[in-house]
């Protein structure tokens, strides 16, 4: 049996995660905004002018994702 080539250190799955949490442009935003400074969501969203419910829902798909810090 062959063992196949994973990343390594990160499983599949993270990576997976990851890539679907950063695959919306809204998602980038917030984590660019949370790099420069942190802000509660209620800041987040009259930052990037956006609907606070909007902001909560990719917030906490960032979150489960491991994206941020």
């Amino acid at each position: 049996m062959e063992s196949g080539a994973k990343d390594q250190g990160v499983p599949a799955l993270d990576n997976q995660r990851l890539e679907y949490a950063l695959g919306h442009q809204l998602r980038v935003r917030i984590a660019a905004a949370l790099k420069e400074r942190r802000m509660s969501q209620q800041e987040l969203a009259a930052a990037l002018d956006e609907p606070l419910p909007r902001i909560v829902y990719h917030h906490r798909v960032l979150e489960e994702a491991g994206a941020l810090v």
